[in-house]
């Protein structure tokens, strides 16, 4: 089940966003991990007021936030990761869980593509944007893991 957990971020603690299973081409597809991904996309369109440049997909391109994986949400997926090529730990049109240990380190490295789409999202709403998130897309309560911080041992 998709979640919300606490991870070190430039040696502060922050709430973050993380999948279970992967979504995409290859991936299990399952339909939090999926409604995640997919209202991600729209946070960050949404809250930069439509500007779609960050998610390299065009504001018409964006997916509808429905659990089930899609042509749209394959193609913001394979978009995004081109449109930050250099930052991928890989690109094969899937994103798939992060693992975070220590001090997380984002600018500079290549990372996991869920990783650099949350950052966005923190990003256009840095102090609120795990609980804005979940306003702007209530659909998503429907999943208790991402409305709760789960420690991860």
């Amino acid at each position: 089940m998709a979640y919300k957990q606490i991870i070190t971020l430039y040696e502060e603690e922050e709430p973050w966003f993380n999948l279970s299973n992967s979504v995409g081409r290859p991936g299990a597809n399952r339909k939090d991990d999926v409604m995640l991904v997919q209202a991600l996309f729209g946070f960050v369109a949404k809250r930069r007021g439509g500007d779609t440049s960050l998610l390299g997909i065009a504001r018409n391109e964006l997916p509808n936030v429905t659990g089930s994986l899609d042509g749209s949400t394959i193609w913001a997926i394979q978009r995004f990761q081109l449109r930050w090529v250099k930052f991928m730990q890989m690109i094969d049109s899937a994103m798939r869980p992060a693992t975070y240990e220590g001090n997380v380190q984002i600018m500079g490295q290549r990372v996991a593509p869920i990783t650099l789409l949350v950052s966005h999202a923190r990003d256009v709403d840095p102090l609120h944007f795990t609980s804005t998130l979940l306003i702007d897309f209530p659909e998503l309560r429907q999943f208790p893991a991402l409305d709760l911080i789960l420690t991860l041992k």
